[in-house]
């Protein structure tokens, strides 16, 4: 483990007199004299080199920094969630989803897509002793959505090809949940035949908890020898049966993973309790290894990429990955011995002296951290911004303090959101998650868009730095926080109908703006509550351009399904394409959540916007849907004619909806009813 002391330097500034008390501190506690009785802690990692991302251990072979990991072993630590998370960033190493849906009454496999997408593999645990690493990997499922609608979704895991990871056929197993289940697996893209595996049936008896012998649950084992790549997909089912445990959604599932993790649970069988219990995957064990040729014989001489290279460290060959003759193996330290095999020492449970490991991390940083940032502000558009001239530039430095845990507010679309104060200013500095951000040019240019972009019902950007690897960006702080906050916070905020009223004209003129009054097309792509700021007079301000897409004002659409899908638009979600009717169907059902104060999806999974769209079918009223603090009897007809606004823009067919600019006007109609009655 890295002492306290290396990971102070680590965190520090790039000038030289900030470190040097550091160092000085190191070498002190260096030349001190140690206890006698005291064992130093055990390698974990090289030198100067981190040894945790969060709560998660990062042995060598793996690391998160340059110097620090053996070819495709890198490690990206994301601390945009708290706490951080680490992710493979080998190439090729990742999973897939696809989704789609059929009808119970057709017949084939599902050919209705809806999309893909695909995400790094997450790593949650090393066990450098056994060569094993446990990662999170997607699942398979067809969910019932109705007596009609099926919903389904095939994962695959891909590990490269087969080194340096593959799976555990001794800790995996694959394994089906459901009533009428058939779970299929496939050792990748070049083989073409499928193991079909045993039938998980609905008998008459319950199906018994912990058991996975074929009633309500199935499993089998994994082809010997190990994968790198496993699609794993589940049978369509249409038999319209019901479930076990009512009339809800109800699902079946199929995946990969490690035996030893899941116990079988009745409630799982035809309901959607263990997707919502996992959503963020299940445990799979799988094997890292080095090498092609087996370990070497003693009378050879030891290949200079051998990976053993502890004292005290043994050689275990694994069986070749399926029908691939090269032998991998990987590394152990010997009896009586522990620690990392693959650090010179590190099976005698020594380290480098302190007083190395601070002269090391000094010179690195010295040498290195200038380069760095000036790499930084070249590829994040730096000589084009500063060009420009028209927005503030901060150093590293100026911004660093506010990057506490103190500070912490939230966390949107973009990154994790900090208060601070800046030039006598307060402001919200936004540092974005891994790999959201546009590069060099294109982050230029965009920023430069966005700062051109001033009105009063539209959060200003004040400035950024570029000094990092990923840009951060300096907003106007709202005090009041999120429109989502005042709703459905427990502040318990009173929001009379005018000041609800005020909210929704003024977003509506601000998105109107975004969208036919710049010099270029601006869609949201992510109207929500959240993204609507208050400030202390209750002036709303739209918010989190992380994901708007900025459009040349002649191309109508853009095809990257982006936002919260919550409030996505459903013609969104089919086609992909992103249009400003989009942005008003998201902003259609802020309306229903101003005027009932519910959330989108509320109590048991009830839609707000199906709530209201199947009163207006039925030719309700929708009276008891409205917030009773402010449905009096001489408004019931302005709240009847937001409703009818938000409904007209909920329009399934795009064209049919109004713009944001007609949204606006008639909510300013409304405003002007409303005055006249009070």
């Amino acid at each position: 483990m890295r002492s306290k002391c290396a990971m102070a330097i680590s965190s520090s500034t790039s000038r030289t007199q900030d470190l040097v008390p550091l160092l000085c501190l190191l070498l002190m506690a260096a030349a001190a004299p140690q206890h006698s009785c005291a064992s130093p802690p055990l390698p974990v990692t090289l030198p100067g080199c981190p040894d945790k991302c969060g709560n998660i251990s990062i042995p060598y072979p793996f690391g998160t920094k340059e110097g620090c990991f053996k070819p495709d072993f890198e490690v990206l630590c994301n601390d945009s969630f708290h706490p951080p998370r680490a992710f493979i960033q080998m190439a090729g190493a990742k999973i897939t989803v696809d989704d789609t849906y059929y009808k119970t009454n057709e017949d084939g496999m599902p050919d209705n897509d809806i999309g893909s997408s695909e995400w790094p593999i997450e790593l949650v645990d090393v066990s450098v002793s056994e060569g094993k690493a446990r990662v999170l990997g997607a699942f398979s499922y067809d969910c019932k959505m109705n007596d009609t609608y099926h919903a389904v979704r095939r994962q695959e895991i891909d590990l490269g090809y087969w080194m340096p990871f593959s799976m555990s056929d001794a800790d995996d197993v694959l394994m089906g949940i459901g009533s009428n289940v058939v779970a299929k697996q496939t050792s990748g893209p070049q083989c073409q035949s499928y193991l079909l595996y045993q039938l998980s049936t609905r008998k008459t008896d319950d199906p018994v908890n912990g058991s996975c012998s074929g009633q309500g649950c199935c499993s089998a084992n994994l082809r010997s020898g190990g994968m790198a790549a496993t699609e794993v997909t589940i049978q369509k089912n249409t038999k319209d049966d019901g479930g076990f445990y009512g009339d809800g959604v109800s699902c079946s599932y199929a995946m990969i993973v490690d035996k030893s993790w899941y116990n079988f649970s009745s409630p799982d069988v035809d309901s959607d309790a263990f997707l919502r219990r996992n959503a963020a995957g299940v445990p799979v064990v799988v094997n890292f290894s080095f090498g092609v040729d087996g370990c070497p014989n003693a009378s050879e001489p030891t290949p200079d990429d051998f990976a053993c290279v502890s004292n005290y460290s043994t050689c275990i060959e694994r069986p070749p990955v399926l029908d691939n003759v090269s032998i991998p193996y990987f590394c152990s330290c010997s009896a009586g011995y522990e620690g990392n095999p693959y650090i010179h020492g590190g099976c005698q449970g020594g380290i480098g002296g302190l007083f190395l490991i601070a002269l090391m991390v000094f010179v690195v940083l010295i040498r290195n951290e200038k380069r760095k940032m000036a790499e930084f502000f070249k590829k994040n558009g730096g000589p084009t911004l500063e060009k420009a001239k028209i927005i503030k530039i901060y150093r590293k430095e100026e911004l660093t303090p506010i990057l506490t845990r103190s500070n912490f507010i939230g966390r949107g679309a973009f990154g994790e959101v900090y208060k601070g104060l800046l030039d006598n200013q307060l402001v919200a500095v936004k540092k974005p998650i891994d790999g959201n951000v546009a590069q060099n040019d294109q982050f230029a240019n965009e920023v430069i868009i966005q700062s051109q972009v001033i009105h009063k019902n539209i959060v200003k950007l004040i400035g950024c730095c570029l000094e990092v690897d990923k840009p951060m960006l300096v907003y106007e702080y709202l005090s009041k926080g999120s429109l989502d906050d005042i709703l459905h916070g427990s502040s318990g905020v009173l929001l009379t109908l005018e000041q609800r009223l005020n909210i929704a004209a003024e977003s509506a003129e601000g998105l109107a703006y975004m969208h036919s009054k710049t010099g270029k097309i601006i869609l949201h792509g992510d109207v929500k509550p959240a993204n609507i700021l208050l400030n202390d007079c209750f002036t709303p301000k739209i918010s989190d351009f992380g994901i708007s897409r900025l459009i040349v004002i002649d191309k109508e659409q853009t095809d990257h399904i982006i936002g919260d899908r919550t409030y996505m638009d459903p013609v969104y979600l089919r086609d992909g394409i992103l249009t400003d009717k989009s942005d008003v169907y998201s902003f259609g059902v802020v309306l229903l959540e101003l005027i009932s104060r519910k959330k989108a999806t509320y109590s048991d999974n009830n839609s707000l916007v199906r709530s209201f769209l199947d009163a207006h079918k039925n030719q309700k009223e929708a009276t008891e849907l409205f917030d009773k603090e402010i449905a009096k009897p001489d408004v019931l007809k302005i709240l009847a004619s937001v409703y009818e606004i938000a409904v007209s823009c909920l329009n399934l067919d795009a064209d049919e909806r109004p713009n944001m600019a007609q949204v606006e006007a008639s909510l300013l109609k409304l405003k002007a009813d409303l005055g006249m009655i009070n």
